[in-house]
């Protein structure tokens, strides 16, 4: 009995921690900002993926995500983003998952860069935490 209360509390536990997640994907083109826009939402209507955009900066991809909270309290996103090459491989092996604080009723805007030259192509993982 008090195995199956502790696999209670563990599995509880667990669902409270769980983060909903998103994946989007953005190409590169050498000379042109790409954009996307209203992309969609992580929560409801709560926090959205305003924009993604791309561009060059010298040989390297660098890319901006814009989000918008309009809830009434802070948000906290963790993003990861993957970039590949023009033939679709993965170039960093290991990316790092980053943290974004989302002001109440308020634009936040990340930018990252690629790791080398080879990037054309970005895909960002966003996850809602939970406060």
């Amino acid at each position: 009995m008090k195995k199956i209360v502790l696999l209670i509390i563990f599995a509880l536990t667990l669902t409270g921690c769980t983060s909903m997640c998103r994946e989007f994907s953005i190409q590169a083109t050498p000379g042109t900002e790409n954009i996307k826009k209203n992309i969609g939402s992580l929560t409801g209507d709560s926090v959205r993926v305003t924009s993604l955009k791309t561009h060059y900066v010298g040989t390297l991809m660098q890319g901006a995500i814009n989000f918008h909270n309009s809830n009434s309290t802070t948000q906290n996103i963790s993003y990861e983003v993957t970039w590949y090459d023009n033939e679709g491989f993965q170039i960093n092996q290991n990316p790092n998952i980053l943290i974004a604080v989302l002001d109440p009723n308020a634009d936040r805007q990340v930018t990252v860069i690629a790791p080398n030259s080879r990037a054309d192509n970005m895909k960002v993982k966003l996850c809602m935490q939970a406060n």
